[in-house]
């Protein structure tokens, strides 16, 4: 009776399915994923040749009708892309799956990454029933053809070599200098005539609160030609001076585009730790330096002193010796809370006042700090110079003198018009008495013009009666 009644139940989900269309035929998953790479290119290839299968698989119960299959690929992200089934069309029954093997024709214009290239469509039909339509996503793991090696990392006079999800085995402290060595490589096939990058990018990022200022440095930009490296890709940063105890995470990005238009990226990242000491007290400035000294051989020096360490320091010292300057300060009774307290720095001063008799040179002057009396933290030095009075002056320069030509100005003789008149010659009197008479030299009068002349034409005629002479002989 019970096998009456389970066949009567299938009978009746069989007629149901029939009359509603319910169609169980899908893809086995939420998406197809297939990997895509660009190593295998050679000369202008703009397609790579990619094989992928998945499966199909009919989840409707035991007894429902088998159902047709149909597969076809849509919405492609790019122009170009294409699917091949290798059976494209099938039967599945119930509960029954069919692997599916295809062939994918992928241009070379993906950027690198997971990429959703298209969608897979699976079409079923159950005997008269309308077709019923389902998609999943195609996508793509491009894999990215330029990558980080390796990174040589110096901190202070320590280095180390990391690769990528590596910890540098250096422990860096606030203030330190932290240079990175990338080494970057075009995995492009050198037979591929696409596949140089030009004006690469690679950025360098430490974001966390605890680090203090953030590290967002670039590398300056660079050429990679298919199959080549660079391993001197450098960028360099300062750790905070208020960056905590704790491991950071250093985030490396490089970016480069392909002739195609195609990004391709890589991630790089290893953790850098920062270990506070507990004594630390360091001399951040000393202002100003270098220090020049003339006429007026007094000047005041400014020092900035700040506790690094994670310890609180009650008895802190300063000494300052230029012996040769006759100078000798001793600066005690200094307090500094921890770093990242807000007395973890303080700022004392000190007065230089240096006699005439101090020779023109130049000195070092020595700046040390003590913790606990005679514990000696950081010594830093900075420069004096001393000039003479005589010597710091500048000379002015003469102002040339500039002689003024003078300007001669010959006034014309006024004419005077003398009035007419019949002069009364006073009895006595001769003529040159009355009128001034002005001598005419007698080589500016008419005469001697007239005489040069005639003086002129007597020797021509001389010379053609000479000539004409010797012409009749």
């Amino acid at each position: 009776m019970r096998k009456i009644v389970t066949l009567l139940v299938l009978s009746l989900l069989a007629v149901l399915a029939l009359a509603a269309g319910v169609n169980a035929a899908a893809v086995d998953g939420t998406e197809v994923l297939a990997d895509v790479t660009y190593e295998n290119l050679e000369d202008r290839a703009s397609t790579v040749t990619v094989t992928k299968t998945f499966v199909v698989k009919n989840s409707a119960a035991a007894g429902t009708p088998d159902e047709s299959v149909a597969l076809a690929l849509i919405n492609p992200a790019k122009a170009g892309l294409t699917a091949t089934f290798v059976r494209p069309t099938f039967t599945l029954a119930a509960g029954a799956s069919e692997t599916v093997t295809m062939t994918l024709t992928v241009p070379v214009t993906f950027d690198s990454g997971l990429i959703t290239a298209a969608s897979i469509e699976v079409t079923t039909t159950v005997g008269t029933a309308a077709p019923t339509k389902t998609s999943v996503p195609l996508k793509f793991n491009v894999k990215s053809m330029i990558e980080i090696d390796e990174v040589e990392v110096q901190i202070g006079e320590e280095d180390d070599t990391v690769r990528d999800g590596q910890d540098i085995d250096i422990e860096a402290t606030p203030e330190d200098s932290v240079k990175l060595l990338f080494k970057v490589s075009n995995l492009f096939d050198k037979d591929f005539d696409d596949g140089d990058f030009e004006n690469v990018e690679l950025n360098v990022v430490i974001d966390d609160t605890n680090f203090g200022d953030d590290v967002d440095e670039d590398a300056d930009d660079f050429d990679l030609d298919a199959s080549d490296d660079l391993d001197d890709v450098e960028v360099e940063f300062t750790i905070p001076d208020d960056a905590e105890d704790g491991t950071y995470d250093m985030v490396v990005t490089v970016e480069a585009e392909q002739d195609s238009g195609a990004i391709h990226t890589a991630t790089f990242t290893v953790s850098l730790e920062v270990s506070l000491e507990d004594d630390d007290v360091r001399i951040v400035s000393i202002s100003p330096t270098p220090l020049s000294l003339r006429c007026n051989r007094d000047a005041t020096v400014s020092m900035l002193i700040k506790n690094f360490g994670s310890d609180d320091q009650d008895d802190v010292s300063i000494q300052v010796d230029g012996s040769e300057l006759n100078i000798n300060e001793d600066i005690t009774g200094i307090e500094l809370d921890q770093l990242g307290d807000s007395k973890d720095d303080t700022r004392r001063e000190f007065e230089i006042s240096l006699s005439d008799d101090v020779d023109a040179d130049t000195y070092d002057v020595d700046v040390r700090v003590y913790i606990n009396g005679d514990d000696l933290m950081d010594e830093e030095s900075f420069r004096v110079t001393v000039e003479d009075c005589a010597a710091s002056t500048p000379t002015t320069p003469s102002t040339p003198t500039t002689t003024t030509p003078t300007t001669v100005v010959v006034q014309p003789t006024p004419v005077v018009t003398t009035p007419t008149t019949t002069p009364t010659t006073p009895t006595g009197a001769s003529i040159s008495d009355i009128f001034d008479t002005t001598e005419t030299p007698f080589t500016q009068t008419p005469l001697f013009l007239v005489l040069l002349v005639a003086g002129n034409v007597l020797v021509l005629g001389l010379i053609v009666f000479i000539i004409v002479k010797i012409a009749v002989r």
